[in-house]
């Protein structure tokens, strides 16, 4: 069946010649720029909402009244992922087209047993939360052959294919093509984080929260806060250990880095949320704690010089900051700050650290009782609820059942394991950094979800299990500037 997908597809009849290499070269340049500037989506999805519902000052949850059916993100994101889809077909990429087809599958499991329950369910629901978790599946593989292409271009000829979503390397990556992706993701976090603090410093965009206790925080014109969050957590562990692996922080690629890591950590702040002040706290500690014991057992201070420059970096940037907001931007985040320990205080810490999810938790878990034996088979399906549990891996089980979790959760679990397994064979810096990312993030599916079933957060969760599996292998290295 394979096979003969792979002969009836109109462009995998290309020649395998210069041309057909010259096209993956450009294909490649279009992903490149797409994971760059991707935020720039969400970005302008977020002026979409705020202009249909006034366009002025600060706009607070309970006043966003008018959405759009669907965001310019999800819109963009959907004709990237047909793009993606043609590419694999071209690379001929059989692991990817099995994964396509267990994701269909599930969504048929799905589908078929609301139909057979007899309930009433949104069909267009089910095709967009599929599509989302499917454009995250498509990423993996897509960017893994994008960064073999890197390396054969960079002059490492002999590159063996990639073992399904991985780029199984005989040698480590060249540095020229970490490189270039640690650029990317410098120019992505600095987008993000100036899509919050400017909107902020200008009065205008939305408030994070919106509770009993009032407005507070601003993630600027994005959207969604959780998405920001998630983003922003899931890339400044690994900018920050491209900055501490940098040669020299004075070259124009060490001042880039500096810029948007502490640009990234104010946005953080300023954004306000339980997730953010722990992803600081966790990525401060877990980086600060690694270069103080590679000072003592190595004898070598490198990184926590580094890692101290950066400190003192973020903090002049924060004064300047300050200095220029006559300190309104020290009193949102302590006002933030200070509200979290109130609310839970008067709320409850559990209702206070999952703003209310086990409310819904309980709900569907009754549906899913009741729905047994059928339901452990096909799940609830996703079109049959009315709003989200928001906790994505209790998604998967109650939406999609056991065989449909199993068949849509393989890529992200055999990945996620053989890191492990490459952490504990080789501890480097760079894996202890993708760990402290990949940690965050995955608890953050836990407690705050928007992330399996988000084209935001998502995207970038799989690029960084990918990144991790590429990159944690190699040593501490001086790189080039």
């Amino acid at each position: 069946m394979l096979q003969w997908i792979m002969t009836f597809c109109p462009l995998s009849h290309l020649p395998r010649n210069g041309d057909e290499i010259l096209l993956k070269r450009n294909i490649d340049w279009l992903f490149l720029v797409f994971l760059a500037f991707s935020p720039l989506l969400d970005l302008a999805s977020g002026i979409q909402a705020y202009l249909l519902n006034g366009g002025t000052g600060l706009l607070g949850t309970h006043q966003i009244v008018i959405q759009p059916s669907i965001s310019i993100s999800l819109s963009v994101r959907m004709a990237v992922l047909v793009i993606m889809a043609l590419y694999l077909l071209i690379q001929r990429d059989k692991q990817a087209v099995l994964a396509g087809a267990g994701l269909v599958a599930a969504f048929a499991l799905s589908v078929a047993g609301q139909a057979l329950r007899g309930v009433s369910f949104s069909l267009r629901e089910d095709i967009l939360y599929m599509a989302r978790y499917s454009f995250n599946i498509a990423s993996i593989f897509t960017y893994a052959h994008v960064l073999r292409h890197m390396a054969q271009t960079s002059g490492l000829r002999r590159i063996p294919a990639p073992d399904g979503p991985t780029v199984a390397l005989a040698h480590p990556m060249p540095d020229g093509v970490r490189r270039r992706i640690d650029d990317i993701l410098c120019w992505t976090l600095l987008i993000a984080s100036l899509g919050i603090l400017l909107p902020y410093l200008a009065d205008i965009g939305f408030y994070t929260y919106a509770d009993p206790l009032g407005y507070r925080g601003c993630r600027g014109l994005f959207y969604s806060g959780n998405d920001a969050a998630a983003l922003m957590m899931l890339l400044l562990p690994l900018l920050l250990c491209a900055l501490m692996r940098l040669n020299g922080l004075k070259s124009r690629r060490g001042a880039a880095y500096l810029a948007a890591a502490a640009c990234g950590v104010t946005a953080m702040l300023v954004l306000g949320t339980k997730t953010a002040f722990l992803a600081i706290g966790a990525t401060f500690a877990g980086l600060a704690g690694y270069a103080l014991f590679y000072a003592i057992w190595r004898h070598q201070s490198v990184l926590l010089a580094r890692f101290g420059i950066f400190l003192l970096v973020f903090l002049v940037f924060f004064g300047i900051l300050s200095l220029i907001t006559h300190n309104k931007i020290g009193h949102a985040i302590y006002t933030s700050f200070a509200f979290t320990g109130e609310y839970a205080a008067s709320q409850g810490l559990e209702t206070a650290m999952l703003s209310g999810r086990t409310t819904k938790l309980i709900a569907v878990w009754h549906q899913f009782q009741a729905a047994m034996p059928l339901s452990l088979f096909t799940g609830l399906g996703r079109g049959s609820q009315q709003a989200i549990i928001e906790m994505d891996v209790l998604e998967l089980i109650f939406y999609y059942g056991i065989p449909g979790t199993l068949l849509m959760a393989w890529v992200y679990l055999k990945n996620g394991i053989l890191f492990l397994c490459d952490l504990f064979r080789r501890f480097t810096f760079t894996g202890w950094c993708c760990a402290i990312s990949l940690a965050l993030c995955c608890g953050y599916l836990f407690f705050a979800g928007h992330t399996l079933f988000s084209v935001t957060s998502g995207f970038y969760f799989a690029l960084v299990l990918l990144y991790a599996r590429t990159f944690s292998i190699q040593p501490i290295k001086e790189a080039n500037p």
